[in-house]
């Protein structure tokens, strides 16, 4: 745990994965709203043995959609799998998930992980 503490300057984990995760077209979208600030909110919370991200993205529609992520990661940091449910109308593995997880990566070391098992 602690190398993945030191992974990349202190992300949590290395957002390049969704690369390799998501399509091409998707992950530079949800790059464009993550760097220009459509993520509202992000709550990270531990489940058995993996994480639940939760949190708001401004889309096109005037009401932001609403996701729930659950991911979890290998012990050298990389993503292990990533499932995203959003209101929008892709509803999973969309845009708005690629920017929650983008979030997360910058964020998300500023949750306690020793309490996953």
């Amino acid at each position: 745990m602690h190398s993945m503490q030191r992974l990349n300057s202190g992300l949590w984990f290395d957002p390049r994965a969704l690369l390799q995760l998501s399509d091409d077209a998707t992950y530079r979208r949800g790059m464009a709203l993550y760097v220009g600030q459509k993520v509202l909110s992000l709550e990270i919370e531990p489940l058995d043995g993996h994480w639940l991200l939760r949190g708001d993205v401004q889309g096109s529609d005037r009401v932001p959609y609403e996701l729930s992520i659950e991911m979890a990661l290998l012990p050298d940091g990389r993503i292990d799998y990533w499932d995203s449910d959003c209101t929008c109308p892709m509803n999973s593995q969309c845009k708005h998930g690629v920017a929650l997880m983008l979030k997360a990566a910058y964020q998300g070391l500023q949750i306690d992980r020793k309490s996953v098992v």
